[in-house]
């Protein structure tokens, strides 16, 4: 049987939410018997390397600016020399250069596209032109959550006939709670932070829209906890200011890039993960710390409602209110034995319907009706 030829293309494959499901994709495709590529439109990164010694080719394309049209013929003649059944693109650069070039090369089988973000008025009016131009060259849309799929729909004016919802996916081998190891405490003694107070994480690009602020803001109305950062971006010098004008010395803990490997640490290391922004996608940070037991709290009409069931797996603030996230925190944090309780459900609830596999196993099944 013809293996069925796949190129995974994103922006780069430094360390983030869509990066990390490009590399997963890659690996458990190649692994089910896809011949599966990963192309870059602007560099590589650290994602890049681990693929290639797992014997995964990528390709970097270059681009250097905005408008680097240099980078369409390059993208055309890698299609027209690897000839691959599906073209399957990740957030707004990849797809929109992709796309134009896969349409150049007419050598593409399929394209298909996975929405990581909530989409129509979410985004900038630049980016929503073009998506939607675009969207009539792409067979499939994958959307993540429920949330996104409505949104797609409503907002960005997108087929419903086009779009499945496939749920990112958790390692539940990498991500399992573990007391020998991953104690809360000893957890804690390694990076550091405070032993005698509750720990709320957030894990992730530091970045605007990721809403770290309004955390900052729910923080300043609760005495008595503490939140941890684990991530890298453009805004951590705005934010270490934000730290000081708002007198939360000592309460806010940046720890920068975690590696993927220690990340089980930092979930057994805090007590519940927080996501804040109103535009997160998906929030797979919140899968994690689920599957390792914590709780999770996040905004309503993101999309982590899809899992975040609210009393039972987490809790959901009312979006963009700094006072009712604060309640929700005080809430969640103020009765150690539901804690625990929802801990467990949260962990119950990944194992049932949102591990890796089942991720993988649904991405096999749809590339293969594409195709087909």
């Amino acid at each position: 049987m013809k293996r069925i030829r796949v190129v995974e293309l994103i922006g780069h494959l430094d360390v983030g939410g869509a990066e990390m499901h490009v590399k997963t994709l890659a690996e458990g495709l190649d692994a089910r018997g896809f011949d599966v590529e990963v192309a870059c439109v602007k560099r590589a990164g650290v994602l890049a390397e681990e693929l290639q010694q797992k014997g995964i080719p990528v390709h970097i394309m270059g681009k250097k600016r905005t408008l680097d049209y240099s980078v369409i013929p390059r993208l055309v003649n890698l299609f027209k020399e690897r000839k691959y059944d599906i073209l399957h693109t990740h957030m707004f650069t990849a797809g929109t250069w992709g796309k134009v070039s896969g349409l150049i090369s007419n050598a593409v089988g399929a394209v298909v596209t996975t929405e990581h973000t909530l989409g129509g008025t979410e985004k900038p009016l630049k980016h929503f032109i073009p998506d939607y131009l675009l969207s009539k060259l792409t067979d499939i849309f994958i959307a993540p959550t429920n949330q996104v799929k409505q949104s797609l729909i409503r907002k960005a004016r997108y087929r419903a006939d086009k779009i499945v919802v496939i749920p990112h996916g958790v390692d539940l081998s990498h991500f399992k709670s573990d007391q020998g190891m991953h104690s809360n405490m000893e957890c804690r003694k390694r990076f550091d932070l405070p032993t005698h107070k509750p720990l709320l994480g957030m894990i992730g690009r530091l970045s605007k829209e990721k809403a770290h602020v309004l955390l900052m803001e729910a923080l300043s109305r609760i005495e008595d906890v503490d939140i941890v950062l684990c991530g890298e971006g453009p805004y951590e010098t705005e934010l270490r200011k934000r730290v000081l004008a708002s007198n939360l010395q000592g309460r806010v803990h940046f720890l920068g890039r975690i590696a993927y490997a220690r990340l089980p640490e930092i979930y057994s290391a805090i007590d519940a993960v927080v996501l804040p922004a109103a535009v997160e996608g998906f929030g797979l940070a919140a899968l994690e710390g689920m599957a390792m037991g914590r709780p999770a709290i996040a905004s309503r009409g993101a999309g982590p409602e899809d899992f975040v069931i609210n009393g039972q797996t987490g809790y959901l603030f009312n979006r963009n209110d700094p006072s009712d996230l604060a309640r929700v925190i005080k809430t969640l944090l103020l009765d150690e034995k539901k804690l625990r309780q929802m801990g467990n459900t949260a962990r119950q609830h990944v194992h049932t319907g949102f591990s890796r596999e089942n991720m993988l196993k649904s991405v096999d099944e749809l590339f293969r009706s594409i195709v087909q």
